[in-house]
């Protein structure tokens, strides 16, 4: 005697549902705009002759390249920013004196001045002009390379002699 059983599934309702990813912009808040406002005013009245410009900054965004470079040239000193230097600042000052502004934005930045960089090579090598030592005096010899006016006299003294004739 056989048996035979047969089974149907049926499964109503216990299907997963798959649900749309969500969309960036609906999750995020877009991004605001770049946006720089700088007024510059002469300084006020009673500060010394050499006081610098006051600066009014309002800026949502702004390249700090640019806004460094901006406020250098307001400040009028000269800035040399490495290759490396990249980003946004968001920053906002009234009448602020033009290099406290530049520095501020700098801080902002999380970047550093770096001032007085120690220079691998001595001065002598590229301040001071070059000397002939087949036709400078001995003094000179002695100045510029540092040596005893005895050994200065010494290399005038065994320069070779040259003779000019007229044909």
């Amino acid at each position: 005697m056989r048996i035979a059983v047969a089974f149907t599934l049926v499964v109503v309702g216990c299907a997963p549902t798959i649900k749309p990813l969500p969309r960036a912009a609906d999750e995020l808040p877009p991004l605001p705009v770049e946006e720089v406002s700088i007024i510059t005013t002469p300084p006020p009245a009673g500060e010394p002759a050499g006081a610098q410009p006051r600066v009014t900054l309002n800026a949502s965004r702004a390249d700090v390249r640019v806004l460094i470079d901006a406020l250098a040239q307001i400040a009028g000193v000269s800035v040399v920013m490495d290759r490396s230097v990249r980003g946004t600042v968001a920053v906002r000052f009234d009448n602020l004196p033009a290099i406290e502004a530049l520095h501020a934005v700098i801080d902002a930045a999380g970047l550093a001045i770096e001032r007085g960089v120690e220079k691998p090579w001595s001065e002598s090598v590229f301040y001071q002009p070059p000397v002939n030592v087949n036709t400078a005096p001995a003094g000179v010899i002695s100045a510029r390379f540092g040596v005893s006016g005895k050994l200065a006299d010494w290399i005038v003294k065994s320069r070779p002699v040259l003779f000019i004739t007229d044909p």
